[in-house]
């Protein structure tokens, strides 16, 4: 059920256009609290649920708590951005967090940000978001591979630093080309710049790139680089190993988590030369042939699917129980 369907004040909607509905009124925020606690109710009397599994904090996870059913949370890294900006989303988020069976982080990073918040809360985890290993795929590249190939990452436009990025590609003292994989709405922009630097053995993807066709070009890929300024979204970084593909990302966030010099780098963000010098090494000692398999295992030890669902499947009996004990002790 997604705010920005209702009709939020342009101004407010700029300003917070992670969190559009800051710029609900009181009345449209009731109305919109109504409806999803309207289509919340539908759900539950059709299914009769054991548990219920809510994404995020700042509306469902309350609106979970007036249904009487045990809940559990997943919370990832803008969850809790506006927490101290709205007293309505204190209040909601407070009634949700406090109550949940278990909230789940989906990562170190975002269960240090939530004890920042919330203190006292201590039903908190932390569980990657799955990753499946890829199929083999018989379907031809998406791009004819020139040299070796470096595919680079983009994020949200609030989130990509470019900069040292489009640098570190000038710096690259090897036979490397590179494709950028960008916000769409930030394509012209990057390929003015890019062509300024001139840069010419860069190929453009937009984000919209359907989930095969990334598959395909982070296989086909050398080295994936991540540049992002807060590190809190993993999926990329997470595929990208996923295809036996190192990484090179800012050593920001949940990146650390994840990558170290045994799947490839971590660099200061920002350091344009540090990151060229990183990228150069891992192509010169040809990396993917040396990494490929621990990159692979990483996934498979930390995000796996089966992995997942059976911590998923632990906290929903653990839930179960509480429940069953809290009824036989009342």
């Amino acid at each position: 059920h997604d705010a920005r369907r209702l009709e939020v004040d342009p101004v407010a909607r700029q300003a917070n256009a992670d969190h559009p509905f800051l710029g609900l009124s009181d009345q449209r925020f009731a109305d919109y609290r109504q409806q999803c606690r309207a289509a919340l109710d539908r759900a539950v009397n059709e299914f009769d649920p054991h548990v219920l599994l809510v994404r995020g904090l700042w509306l469902h996870a309350a609106l979970a708590l007036e249904t009487g059913v045990p809940y559990i949370v997943t919370v990832i890294g803008p969850d809790l951005e506006a927490y101290r900006e709205d007293p309505r989303l204190q209040r909601l988020v407070d009634q949700g967090a406090f109550n949940a069976s278990r909230i789940i982080a989906n990562s170190q990073v975002v269960r240090r940000d939530l004890g920042a918040t919330l203190p006292e809360l201590s039903n908190v985890q932390v569980l990657l978001d799955p990753c499946a290993q890829p199929a083999v795929d018989s379907a031809p590249p998406i791009t004819p591979k020139a040299g070796r190939l470096v595919v680079a990452v983009g994020a949200s436009p609030a989130d990509a630093n470019w900069e040292p990025l489009l640098n570190a590609v000038i710096y690259y003292a090897c036979d490397a080309a590179s494709t950028i994989i960008v916000p769409s709405g930030q394509r012209p922009e990057l390929e003015w710049r890019a062509k300024r630097l001139g840069l010419n053995r860069v190929t453009w993807q937009d984000d919209s790139l359907d989930a095969a066709s990334q598959r395909r070009l982070f296989a086909q890929a050398d080295l994936i680089v991540e540049t992002s300024r807060t590190g809190l979204l993993l999926r990329a970084v997470q595929e990208a190993l996923s295809a036996g593909t190192p990484v090179v990302a800012s050593s920001v966030g949940a990146f650390p988590e994840l990558i170290d010099d045994n799947v490839g780098a971590l660099v200061p963000p920002g350091d344009h030369e540090r990151l060229a010098e990183a990228v150069c090494r891992l192509l010169v000692s040809d990396a993917k042939a040396r990494l490929s398999a621990a990159c692979r295992q990483r996934v498979a030890d930390r995000s796996a699917p089966h992995v997942v669902a059976a911590r998923y499947a632990e906290y929903c009996q653990a839930a179960l129980h509480a429940r069953n004990a809290a009824g036989r002790s009342g």
